[in-house]
């Protein structure tokens, strides 16, 4: 019985300390809670709120409100207009989805690119994904020298998330097509060319045409 009680010690204690080691561990970076982009700018609001002009909040009362360390507020204050500017132009239900965001390790191609999206958005041209990719990868091979950048349908998911697209990308209905637009013209002559890969019966309007 001895000898029984001594184990029953043993494991008790053992059970204790990793209870407690595991307790006071260090957290990992991007272990903690993220916030939403609605809260991000709800935070950066109260600091800039004429209420708060004689007598801003701290930094840890923010961060006990919102959940989160003070590093993180700290942050999240001195990327206050990069945040603006990437939450621009998005609906409510984007800024409520997201949390985090991958940056851009090409931001001058996505710039690019961008306005190249909103051109045949305001051409009311529908875009697929495949060729969203190939006219990035367009653009990274007209830089001098060519980016080292592939158009993987990650970096496409990333790039939805990050942009105004948002999570779908320009289903339009029809509409004149400028044709006078050379840009424009070279995007269908893409679509055109991965469309004939295809068998007829394997292609469809999507706007026009019911599957069901």
């Amino acid at each position: 019985m001895p000898a029984f009680a001594e184990a029953i010690d043993s494991v008790d204690t053992t059970i204790h300390f990793s209870v407690m080691s595991t307790l006071n561990a260090p957290r990992k970076r991007g272990e903690g809670k993220r916030n939403t982009d609605t809260e991000r700018l709800q935070i950066l609001g109260l600091f800039s709120a004429p209420d708060f002009a004689n007598t801003a909040p701290s930094n840890r009362r923010v961060a006990k409100q919102y959940g989160v360390s003070e590093s993180a507020i700290r942050a999240l204050r001195l990327k206050e207009a990069k945040i603006i500017e990437r939450t621009n132009g998005k609906s409510k239900a984007q800024l409520d989805r997201t949390r985090r965001y991958a940056m851009a390790a090409f931001p001058e191609l996505e710039t690019q690119l961008h306005a190249w999206l909103m051109n045949m958005r305001r051409q009311k041209v529908s875009i697929p994904p495949n060729v969203v990719r190939h006219k990035a990868k367009s653009i990274a091979n007209s830089f001098d020298p060519p980016l080292q950048f592939e158009a993987s349908p990650g970096w496409l998911e990333n790039y939805r998330r990050r942009s105004s697209v948002g999570i779908t990308i320009l289903h339009g209905e029809g509409g004149e097509v400028d044709k006078e637009d050379l840009e424009l013209l070279a995007g269908l002559a893409v679509l055109s060319n991965i469309v004939a890969t295809y068998p007829e019966h394997c292609v469809y309007n999507l706007d026009e045409t019911g599957l069901f």
